[in-house]
């Protein structure tokens, strides 16, 4: 059964450098062989369906396909609506962060070692999928991709 992923495509149209239009993005996960696909603005984030199978190497895949169709080159991460939704409902602060405007998810495709944790100091705060700032915004959501 297929079910809804997020690919993250780090980098894309920020400022001048790695323009990619929407509509050429759209077409080149179509292109892969996954469905529903859609973007948001020109943020460079597209969700689309795909079985499990289909998915694992859904990243490496479209990474391989934008610098080869498009000339550019990215980090993509791709996770489950799933995954997104527990990063956002396992917030441990939300009794202090109640703007869902200002919620900042960072998403790392390793799991974040201890000294990585240390570096955000004894304002984080950690459950479930993700790590929390002091502000209660993610900051850090890691799922082994094993």
């Amino acid at each position: 059964m297929a079910g809804s992923h997020i690919a993250l495509l780090r980098g894309i149209n920020v400022g001048r450098a790695k323009r990619v239009a929407m509509a050429d993005l759209r077409a080149l996960v179509e292109g892969l062989g996954y469905g529903d696909v859609h973007t948001l603005l020109n943020s460079g984030n597209v969700v689309f369906t795909a079985t499990a199978a289909a998915a694992r190497n859904a990243g490496e895949r479209i990474e391989q396909a934008l610098l080869s169709k498009a000339g550019v080159s990215a980090r993509v991460t791709v996770i489950t609506a799933a995954q997104l939704g527990t990063a956002i409902n396992d917030n441990p602060l939300l009794d202090i962060a109640h703007d869902s405007t200002r919620l900042l998810v960072a998403v790392f495709a390793c799991v974040l070692s201890a000294p990585a944790q240390a570096f955000f100091g004894e304002g984080l705060g950690t459950g479930g999928a993700g790590a929390w700032d002091g502000c209660g915004l993610p900051v850090v959501c890691e799922w082994d991709s094993g």
